[in-house]
Order: C-alpha cells, then sequence, then structure tokens
C-alpha cells in the first residue's frame, strides 16, 4: 500500500491552525485552507490514502466521495510541488 509523507527538506510553519508552506524552487509562500491543512498535519507522519480517509471522517462533516476528491486532489498537487512524497 502506498504511503505519503512530507518531503523531509520542505520549510513550513504552522500557525494557529494553519499550514504555511515556502516553494524554495519559486520563492513562494502558499497558505492551505482547512482542509489542506488537516491533510498535512496528518502526514507529518507517513499515512495511507485509507488513513487520511478515516481521520478526515472524523474531523468533517462531509461525505466520504468528498473527502476522497479532497484528499486525490491535494496529493496530486503536492507530489507535483514535490512538498510531499510516496513512501513504501
Amino acid at each position: 500500500m502506498i504511503k505519503f509523507k512530507i518531503y523531509p527538506d520542505i520549510i513550513y510553519k504552522i500557525f494557529e491552525d494553519e499550514v504555511h508552506v515556502l516553494d524554495y524552487k519559486t520563492a513562494n509562500i502558499y497558505t492551505l485552507n482547512e482542509t489542506a491543512s488537516f491533510i498535512w498535519k496528518q502526514l507529518l507522519k507517513v499515512a495511507t490514502k485509507k488513513e487520511l480517509v478515516e481521520k478526515m471522517k472524523k474531523e468533517f462533516d462531509v461525505s466520504e466521495k468528498i473527502i476522497k476528491k479532497d484528499i486525490e486532489e491535494f496529493l496530486n498537487e503536492y507530489l507535483e510541488k514535490e512538498f510531499i512524497i510516496k513512501v513504501s
């Protein structure tokens, strides 16, 4: 099963439940929304998609379909930006 975690060299700060990430390649700072910040914090430890879904179901009052869509979008975007990585 594929697991994910934050890229070890990524620079980020958590301020009042918001995550701010520095893209060192572009010098842009990204402020993550509530959902993305929650996922980010879960990836401080290694997690699978299934684990993320289960944790989000406990935290957010939305359908599993929406949760899976949000997780998929997050993973695709931040894998592409190299903010997170796949681990085995």
